[in-house]
């Protein structure tokens, strides 16, 4: 199923995953599930709206993909602000939306199904364990699109 999103590009899924409370809590896994409708290249990104609230300039992502019977894991850390402190993304009435690289030219194969599974890491830096939630998360979720919309793309966040 091919999904156009508002910018004009070309999604094969996307699902999206809200808090309604504003709080991605540490035992809170979020997981995707899709099969892909063609062999071919894709490009995978999480989408990520925050609040204000949110009080880190970065998150840290534990991101498992299974694949067949291989799973891989992935501890992957994005910027949430700039070095003035200033929100990266898109500002959307209270709060900020992120288009964050996961995966770039990976070949998927059709009918293949994929899981990608999506857990916090972030702890304070005088802290060893995590913190228990991260407040100020309201959505994540998990777009795939195909290489051949944007070949000469880059950026890492929009």
């Amino acid at each position: 199923m091919l999904v156009i999103a508002c910018s004009g590009r070309i999604y094969e899924f996307q699902s999206f995953k809200s808090f309604d409370d504003k709080i991605w809590h540490r035992n809170d896994t979020v997981s995707f599930e899709f099969v892909s409708p063609d062999d071919g290249v894709k490009n995978l990104y999480f989408y990520l709206e925050n609040t204000e609230e949110y009080p880190y300039n970065n998150i840290f992502i534990i991101a498992k993909t299974k694949q067949d019977n291989k799973l891989t894991v992935d501890t992957l850390e994005y910027l949430m602000t700039d070095g003035h402190g200033r929100w990266l993304g898109k500002k959307i009435r209270n709060s900020v939306e992120n288009l964050l690289v996961y995966k770039t030219n990976i070949k998927l194969e059709k009918n293949k199904k994929i899981t990608v599974s999506l857990e916090p890491a972030t702890r304070r830096i005088d802290r060893t364990e995590g913190d228990e939630y991260l407040p100020g998360i309201v959505k994540i979720g998990l777009i795939v699109e195909p290489v051949k919309n944007h070949p000469n793309e880059k950026e890492n966040i929009r």
